[in-house]
């Protein structure tokens, strides 16, 4: 009888032993964003840089940068670049780039390029060169040189060129050549 005993105390503890463990208990609560911010929803203040998703907002993806203070706005996959102050705005992938400034406007796909406070104005794909204060107009396709204030107009496919104060016409492709002030007239 004791060994009858001992041997089903030995399978019980062998069974026991190898059981399959229970559920994992819930996840805990997201990590704070960097320096103040407050973890939000759907990924708000994941970055690793200072105030990034500093409030819970109402956008998807922000603050999934490096940079200081991205993704104040309320657009989509704002701030997912490595300058300083993107997508304030309320476009969409807005500060892609590494400039300063980028992404303040409200349209789409603004601040791509690697300037300085590129892509202020409303337009569609504005600042995509390398220059200063590029497609502060309201235009389509602004800024695609890498001139100074290229595309302040309102026309189409201003400040193709590479020189300064190109297109500030309200025509369609002014300031094609690489002069200064390039295409202040209209339909050049």
């Amino acid at each position: 009888m004791r060994r009858i005993l001992l041997a089903l105390l030995t399978l019980f503890i062998f069974s026991t032993s190898n059981a399959v463990g229970g559920a994992g208990g819930a996840g805990g609560a997201g990590a704070a964003g960097g320096g103040s911010g407050v973890g939000g929803s759907s990924g708000n203040g994941a970055g690793t840089g200072m105030n990034n998703g500093s409030g819970a907002g109402t956008g998807v993806n922000n603050g999934t940068g490096t940079g200081v203070n991205n993704s104040t706005g309320t657009g989509v996959n704002n701030g997912t670049g490595t300058g300083v102050d993107n997508s304030t705005g309320t476009g969409v992938n807005n500060g892609t780039g590494t400039g300063v400034n980028n992404g303040t406007g409200t349209g789409v796909n603004n601040g791509t390029g690697t300037g300085v406070d590129n892509s202020t104005g409303t337009g569609v794909d504005n600042s995509t060169g390398t220059g200063v204060d590029n497609s502060t107009g309201t235009g389509v396709d602004n800024s695609t040189g890498t001139g100074v204030d290229n595309s302040t107009g309102t026309g189409v496919d201003n400040s193709t060129g590479t020189g300064s104060d190109n297109s500030t016409g309200t025509g369609s492709d002014n300031g094609t050549g690489t002069g200064s002030d390039n295409g202040t007239g209209t339909n050049q």
